[in-house]
């Protein structure tokens, strides 16, 4: 009797731990056990334990605010929450209970739901073993997310994803990370690029196409700002704002066409060569002349040093 007691009891227990971690994971587990820290600018809620978190992602999120008034022209509206999920799977259940049912990608260190004016945060991702770089750039291009739905509010709809996604990534960074660049190369090479009408609405759910889409929007994006300047960039959010389109607003800023824009990424993609083969191409005849000089002067310094230590091997063997 008292064994099956004990093993009822042990069962009850596991079951009670099951509940109770699943209740940590669950939608409706932030509201009981957060704090919420209000600031003038951003509301920051956290569980207790998550106060240095808390910390680092304000200063993270007024950072990132200021480099996307910067590069857009435009601020992020009201005051938006960031909610820092404590663990992985809480990160997941979040996301999905403030978009609705979305999922999070694996990767992603931070979401925004525009509509919502909220940005989630992996709290994992905030630790200082982290990246920090590419945190600071993830949480920059969520919040670009933000100012950008006032643009697509203004206008009535939704500016295009392709654009969205694309600035969001050129606010965030003013560069591209090498490899991405080098695929975007090998894609335009083999006429592979994807066309811009097919990321209207929506991003491909392939993640190869997908990681090209964004590369690419964000690549798009760079080849206007270096043909066109960055105040190129910022007149066409505020013709969108308006009610323009796209490529008519293209027309009217820079005299071209969006059509024209991809033309133009395309070909400086196809015209790029890696570092590696510059470096080959920019070798010179007197480059080579030089080089076979400093062969032949190395050469000379190794046959001299090794003829001196024969002739003194010689003449210690003559002394003797």
């Amino acid at each position: 009797m008292t064994r099956k007691r004990s093993a009822h009891r042990a069962r009850r227990g596991v079951a009670l731990l099951v509940a109770a971690l699943a209740l940590l994971a669950a939608p409706g587990a932030a509201s009981a056990q957060s704090v919420v820290v209000e600031h003038d600018d951003v509301i920051i809620e956290h569980i207790p334990a998550d106060a240095a978190r808390a910390a680092s992602a304000l200063s993270l999120y007024r950072a990132g605010r200021e480099v996307v008034r910067s590069r857009l022209g435009r601020d992020v509206p009201g005051r938006p929450r960031v909610l820092i999920a404590p663990t992985d799977a809480s990160f997941q259940a979040w996301v999905q209970r403030e978009a609705q049912g979305g999922i999070a990608p694996s990767w992603s260190a931070a979401v925004a739901i525009p509509s919502r004016s909220v940005v989630i945060l992996r709290g994992p991702a905030l630790d200082a073993r982290t990246r920090p770089t590419a945190f600071a750039i993830s949480l920059t291009h969520e919040i670009a997310h933000l100012a950008l739905e006032a643009v697509s509010l203004a206008r009535g709809e939704p500016i295009p994803q392709w654009l969205e996604e694309g600035l969001a990534s050129w606010a965030s960074d003013q560069s591209m990370d090498p490899d991405e660049r080098k695929m975007l190369r090998a894609r335009a090479r083999g006429g592979a690029l994807l066309p811009l009408a097919s990321l209207e609405h929506r991003f491909p759910e392939n993640p190869t196409d997908a990681s090209a889409a964004y590369a690419q929007t964000h690549a798009l994006c760079l080849e206007l700002e270096r043909l066109h300047g960055r105040e190129a960039i910022v007149a066409l959010l505020a013709r969108l704002e308006r009610g323009y389109t796209v490529d008519g607003s293209l027309q009217v800023i820079a005299g071209i066409t969006l059509l024209d824009l991809e033309t133009e990424l395309e070909s400086s993609l196809v015209g790029e060569r890696s570092w590696w083969l510059d470096a080959l191409l920019s070798i010179s005849v007197w480059h080579i002349m030089g080089l076979l000089a400093v062969a032949a002067v190395v050469r000379y310094l190794f046959k001299r040093r090794r003829l001196l230590r024969e002739m003194d091997a010689e003449e210690r063997a003559g002394g003797a």
